[in-house]
């Protein structure tokens, strides 16, 4: 089995909707995204923080999703495959969305 992980980076669409996305966030995403792929073995939130950001940004988050898998692209396939199916909500700011996959290195 590889040990994988994919790191989605995600921001509120203002700060006012920032309540709003993280429970959308913890109660409806994590657990369709877990249900969608059943190899993820822990999910992991992070807030992101820099000192030069401006006063009033939305914050930015990550959310690192541990997958064993023999076949890490086909997991990351089926990621796509259920994206059209996950339950979305306007307290996303969807543009600066981002997934990326990386494998441990020895």
């Amino acid at each position: 089995m590889s040990s994988t992980a994919f790191f989605a980076y995600a921001s509120p669409s203002s700060a006012a909707a920032e309540g709003d996305f993280l429970q959308w966030y913890s109660d409806v995403h994590i657990p369709e995204v877990r249900a969608a792929i059943p190899e993820i073995t822990q999910v992991t939130r992070y807030l992101l923080w820099s000192p030069t950001a401006e006063a009033g940004t939305p914050n930015r988050y990550v959310t690192v999703y541990e997958v064993n898998a023999e076949d890490p692209t086909a997991v990351a396939a089926r990621l796509g495959a259920a994206a059209p199916g996950l339950t979305m909500t306007p307290a996303i700011d969807l543009e600066k969305n981002v997934i990326e996959f990386g494998s441990v290195v020895d």
